[in-house]
């Protein structure tokens, strides 16, 4: 009974040892059939019934998560139709929701006219609910294959702008930085200049104080020279303070291209995610889409089987019935249920 009822709660066991005891054989349309289970557990309040109290207690918690599935009773043949019908559409809902509806409702109003007919007739036209089946069946996995083909050419599309922004972004950077390093250089030149202007100037200067021939012819050389020095020197200042105002743009130029890359760093990083979430839901969807395609298939199977060894069970009923009720006494029972429909009818 206990390796039953934790069969039975588990929910993926896929054999029931119903024959392993004579008791559970019994209670097998009450354990796992067309019915609803109840446990009753007597316990005592006793301390020294404890364990025994509570391994009761466990048991029947086990029997309370019993999930049967309680049927209303029917023809056999309409109910597994019923079944199988309803668990295509919601195998088709399920396919609908990663594709485009492939027209559900008039594949629903007609299967419920047809329904309808098969209901007034007593018979059931197999062979037309095979076709639609498998009509809707075909439908519904194209839309999805479509919807998934929207889905690649999204990724493909972030992708490749992902890799137009990367490449504009290093492109820009290479370009200021070689700019930046051409007008250091330059800043460099102005002030090795400046600097052998400088010892030029303390060298004659030294000359002076030391003494020596021509210090007149010396002396007005050296101001002509200082005077040229001083000059070119103001506009090599000038020059100077030029290029350290365009370094200094440059360098926030430079800070500002920086930032700009860090921002499309992170844009790329969370295409990048949204890239693999996205691969991800496609690899999800499809593997669910094989999923629902083979089970799809094997119901379809067994509805074909099924509806064929209804055929067959039909024919045999007929067969005997033709063999061994007299013609004469159908025709008296097909009378008497005409009579008895037409006053039912009045």
């Amino acid at each position: 009974m206990g390796n039953v009822i934790s069969a039975l709660v588990d929910g993926k066991s896929t054999h029931i040892p119903y024959r392993n005891s004579k008791l559970t054989r019994l209670l097998q349309d009450s354990l796992g059939g067309n019915s609803k289970t109840a446990m009753i557990a007597n316990i005592s309040p006793a301390d020294y019934n404890f364990d025994e109290s509570l391994s009761t207690l466990r048991y029947a918690n086990r029997a309370k998560n019993i999930m049967n599935k309680a049927k209303i009773n029917e023809d056999p043949k309409d109910a597994m139709l019923r079944q199988f019908q309803k668990e295509i559409e919601q195998l088709r809902k399920q396919l609908e929701e990663g594709g485009i509806p492939s027209d559900p409702t008039n594949a629903e109003e007609q299967d419920s006219d047809d329904d309808d007919n098969n209901n007034e007739n007593g018979m059931i036209d197999h062979n037309d609910r095979e076709n639609r089946l498998k009509k809707s069946k075909g439908n519904t996995v194209k839309l999805s294959k479509q919807k998934m083909a929207e889905i690649q050419r999204m990724i493909e599309a972030d992708r490749r702008k992902l890799d137009e922004e990367k490449d504009m972004a290093i492109e820009e950077r290479n370009r200021i930085q070689k700019h930046l390093e051409t007008k250091e250089n330059e800043l460099r030149q102005v002030e090795v200049t400046r600097n052998n202007l400088t010892k030029r100037m303390e060298a004659l200067q030294s000359r002076i104080i030391v003494g020596g021939e021509n210090l007149l012819e010396k002396a007005e050389i050296q101001e002509k020279l200082l005077e040229k020095s001083a000059i070119e020197l103001q506009k090599q200042q000038l020059r100077a303070e030029q290029l350290h105002q365009k370094l200094k743009e440059k360098e926030e130029e430079r800070i500002n291209i920086e930032e700009k890359y860090n921002n499309l760093q992170e844009e790329a990083a969370g295409k990048r995610k949204k890239l693999r979430k996205l691969s991800t839901i496609y690899l999800q969807a499809k593997s669910e889409l094989e999923d629902m395609k083979n089970e799809h298939v094997r119901e379809m199977e067994g509805l074909v089987d099924n509806i064929r060894q209804l055929e067959r069970e039909l024919a045999r009923y007929t067969l005997i019935i033709n063999r061994f009720i007299p013609q004469p006494y159908q025709v008296i029972d097909e009378r008497s249920y005409f009579s008895a429909f037409i006053l039912f009818l009045r």
